[in-house]
């Protein structure tokens, strides 16, 4: 393997552009056996001890359950997020209290992702079996965020829970993932009910 063989698979990871990748393979190469072993051990036990909670799909550590749906003393309510990162980010502005459901991605016509490829199908059977009170949809304001709220909207209508979209405070074509504490407060204290009739 080459250093251009090693900058390929930094490329990989999100955000990474080319001379970000080289400065990685160039700092990988200066890192002692036991620094670079280390590394190394730490990103095969991320793999074998990290997986996905069975009940909502955000990452749970050596359990089939996550800390958030272990934990009984939540509120009766779900935030439907993209991503365990937008888990993160509500959990750490403390805003919110309730249980999670992450789709693994957002419906995306254009890139050929349809509704069965993401986690939606056992939403449902949540909402009704777990006694949920109050369902918010928080995906973001893009094209895909808002076709995914939309069909989400209309497969949730019925079920007698009401149904709220995050509002103001997220811009129109932003993402969860980089809303600070100050943004996702705001979309949370100005959510609305949206409803079949929209």
């Amino acid at each position: 393997m080459n250093l251009e063989e090693l900058s390929k698979q930094f490329r990989r990871l999100p955000g990474v552009g080319p001379r970000t990748a080289e400065k990685m393979a160039y700092y990988w190469l200066t890192l002692e056996d036991e620094e670079a072993e280390q590394f190394v051990h730490t990103l095969e036990n991320f793999r074998h001890e990290v997986g996905l909670c069975v009940r909502c799909h955000n990452l749970a550590v050596g359990s089939d359950l996550c800390e958030i749906c272990n934990d009984n003393r939540r509120e009766k309510s779900i935030v439907i997020v993209e991503t365990p990162q937008d888990v993160e980010n509500i959990e750490q502005a403390g805003i919110y209290h309730g249980y999670y459901h992450v789709l693994n991605g957002l419906i995306s016509p254009r890139r050929g992702i349809t509704p069965d490829q993401l986690f939606i199908s056992d939403l449902k059977e949540r909402i009704m079996n777990e006694g949920i009170k109050q369902i918010i949809i928080a995906t973001s304001f893009t094209l895909e965020g808002d076709i995914t709220a939309d069909y989400l909207t209309k497969q949730l209508h019925g079920l007698g829970v009401p149904i709220y979209r995050l509002g103001a405070g997220l811009p129109v074509g932003g993402e969860l993932n980089y809303a600070d504490k100050a943004t996702l407060k705001a979309a949370f204290m100005t959510k609305h009910e949206v409803g079949e009739e929209e």
